[in-house]
Order: C-alpha cells, then sequence, then structure tokens
C-alpha cells in the first residue's frame, strides 16, 4: 500500500507513493515464509516478479531501490537467481530515503 501511496509514510516530510515507471516487488515475497533466510525456489521467483512487472528476459538495466537501499539487495540476489546478469542490475542505495 505504500508503494501506490494508499498509506502514510512512516516518515515525516516524505512524499507518498512510487518513482515513476517503478515497479513493486515487495522483498519478503521473494521469501521461504517457514524460513525467511532462504529465497523461494526460482520457478516462485519467477512468477513473482512476472507478476510485479519485471521482465527477466530483458536485457535491459534494473534498478533496484526500497525505502533505504538495504532491502533492494535482496531483491537483487532474487533476481541474480533468476538468470539475470549481474553486471546488469544496480541498487540505488538513496532509494526512497532520497528520491522522497
Amino acid at each position: 500500500d505504500r508503494f501506490f501511496g494508499r498509506v502514510e509514510e512512516p516518515r515525516p516530510g516524505m512524499r507518498l507513493g512510487h518513482m515513476p515507471g517503478a515497479k513493486n516487488v515487495f522483498f519478503y515475497d521473494l521469501l521461504k515464509p517457514e524460513n525467511v533466510s532462504q529465497f523461494k525456489p526460482r520457478e516462485e521467483l519467477e512468477k513473482i516478479f512476472t507478476k510485479g512487472g519485471v521482465d527477466l528476459s530483458s536485457k535491459k538495466k534494473e534498478i533496484v531501490s526500497c525505502g533505504s537501499g538495504a532491502t533492494a539487495c535482496a531483491v537483487v540476489a532474487a533476481l541474480e537467481l533468476c538468470g539475470k546478469d549481474p553486471n546488469d542490475i544496480y541498487v540505488y542505495d538513496g532509494s526512497w530515503s532520497e528520491w522522497g
């Protein structure tokens, strides 16, 4: 809901919503519910990314962000598990803390 600006931003002074053109893949959805220190199987990860609008077959660069840059790293790791070239994936380390 934070992605769509439907709930208040917990950090004062930050705008609501998301960066233009952003896709929404919540990092926690990529993890096994019974053991959140492990990713779900690749097939499930691919479905989650596809549902989120991420084209895993694309050769374009992916820029991943979150609130502060920390959980975006989990998304990067999951993209790599799905076969994306690590040289084509970047973390916007300022993420919403800087942009919002």
